[in-house]
């Protein structure tokens, strides 16, 4: 009963709060047509409070942003979006207004999420700022292309477990001459790969996970691991059928991939620098 009873109230608050934004529609289409008395660089002026225009474009770019593909060019928010950004602008203006004049800002818990939401704002913005900042230069990308170690094809087989002990088992029966294809039959978490005797097929070394690359390059064909290999499926021990190493590719093809590559690394090694110079302290242990 009690249960019918909060959503029943939280239905009558639904349609109340509704029912205030109608009419705030209509204010703002009031507040619209006085917009060139406003002063230079406010949107709109609610109870005497200025609403900066840059406010109201952070929601709009926030709100496109939102509709828009991954990747997709930026576009310019339509007239009824910024006519509904402006109405949901006040609307909040309102809201808050009349929140801090109940004392509700003062209320530790509001405050609590005040101050996280502040925080992860900040946060959320300081790698932006850090990846604008990132300076590559040519004989940076030029390095990096050195570096690349030239990728193999690989066939390869795998039994995949959950824990050390069983992988060393499975090496352990593989010394003494039991089919790698009936241990993965008989044992492999990978139930596909298992009912083909543990075959992966064929794939470039890049496309697997790092553990799991490094362990199957460094062997001969015909050769399975000797030692437990982990990785975040669980604990492998890999047979590799064959190995055909590959050509690396021009460097104008993965010009764009090592540039990004190297723009995140400098985001990640300025991040590790913030928390490493940072003093904390603790008062209790999490």
């Amino acid at each position: 009963m009690d249960a019918e009873n909060s959503i029943r109230s939280m239905a009558r608050i639904l349609r109340s709060t509704f029912a205030v934004a109608l009419t705030l529609a209509g204010a703002a289409a009031h507040a619209t047509d006085a917009r060139a008395s406003l002063p230079l660089g406010v949107a709109v002026i609610v109870n005497g409070e200025a609403v900066p225009e840059a406010v109201l474009r952070a929601l709009l770019q926030s709100r496109v942003a939102q509709t828009q593909e991954p990747g997709a060019a930026p576009r310019e928010a339509t007239a009824d979006e910024q006519r509904q950004a402006l109405d949901d602008l006040i609307t909040m203006t309102l809201l808050r207004q009349r929140a801090v004049a109940q004392g509700i800002d003062r209320q530790p818990t509001t405050a609590a999420d005040i101050e996280v939401q502040h925080k992860r704002s900040l946060a959320e913005r300081l790698p932006v700022q850090f990846l604008r900042e990132a300076q590559v230069s040519e004989d940076d990308l030029r390095a990096a292309y050195g570096a690349m170690n030239p990728d193999a094809r690989l066939t390869v087989a795998h039994v995949l477990v959950a824990d050390e002990a069983t992988a060393r088992e499975v090496i352990a029966q593989l010394k003494r001459g039991v089919s790698f294809a009936s241990l993965a039959k008989r044992l492999s978490m990978d139930t596909g790969s298992g009912a083909r005797g543990g075959a992966l097929g064929t794939m470039a070394a890049s496309t697997l996970v790092p553990e799991f690359a490094q362990a199957a390059v460094a062997l001969r064909p015909g050769e399975f691991t000797q030692q437990p290999v982990k990785s975040s499926f669980g604990w492998h021990v890999i047979r590799l059928t064959s190995k055909t190493p590959l050509a690396k590719p021009p460097f104008d093809s993965v010009r764009e991939q090592l540039l990004e590559s190297l723009r995140e690394a400098h985001v990640k090694a300025q991040l590790k620098a913030v928390r490493e110079q940072a003093d904390v302290k603790l008062l209790s242990a999490p």
